[in-house]
């Protein structure tokens, strides 16, 4: 089961895109004595990372697929 919803995780990763999309436009900024200081563009990458990662979650269990999980490579011997 995924943790989060198709739409909520798609939801989040638009907001995420939308904040990246602000930091190219200035980092941070002053108007009449207040500031506004947005997240680092490394930590918006790691949510969008999350958040696509999450997305592809909810979707393949909407799909009914299981996860990819961990792949093992055994070597027989004599």
């Amino acid at each position: 089961m995924a943790r989060y919803s198709v739409e909520q995780a798609r939801e989040m990763r638009d907001a995420w895109l939308a904040a990246e999309k602000a930091v190219t436009t200035g980092q941070s900024y002053s108007i009449a004595g207040r500031s506004l200081t947005r997240a680092s563009m490394g930590d918006i990458r790691t949510q969008l990372a999350y958040w696509n990662r999450m997305l592809d979650e909810a979707q393949r269990a909407l799909l009914g697929k299981r996860s990819p999980g961990r792949q093992r490579r055994y070597v027989p011997y004599d």
